[in-house]
């Protein structure tokens, strides 16, 4: 499980968009968000059953349409745009997990 903040740092967004995000999710019986019994405050969120085997589902064609876009790229290429990447978003990180 994560919080919502941490699930706002890893998908780059703000965390009162996540939050809208989930409780449409939670509404849709795909998460399910638990205080947690140390700090009532803090929210953890957890995939469900259903949302898991909605997420199965989906996977085969975001996997696709990944390579789709990569096709003709070899793995040199490959790494060093995930690396690029990977330190554009720590430039934009703005909270440390």
């Amino acid at each position: 499980s994560l919080t919502i903040n941490e699930l706002s740092v890893f998908a780059v967004t703000e965390q009162s968009t996540m939050s809208r995000t989930l409780d449409s999710l939670e509404e849709q019986g795909l998460v399910r968000r638990v205080p947690r019994a140390d700090d009532m405050r803090v929210r953890d969120v957890t995939i469900t059953d259903e949302g898991r085997a909605v997420f199965e589902d989906v996977w085969p064609i975001m996997y696709n349409d990944m390579c789709r876009m990569f096709k003709d790229i070899d793995d040199e290429e490959y790494r060093a745009f995930v690396t690029t990447l990977h330190k554009i978003l720590r430039n934009i990180r703005r909270h440390e997990i």
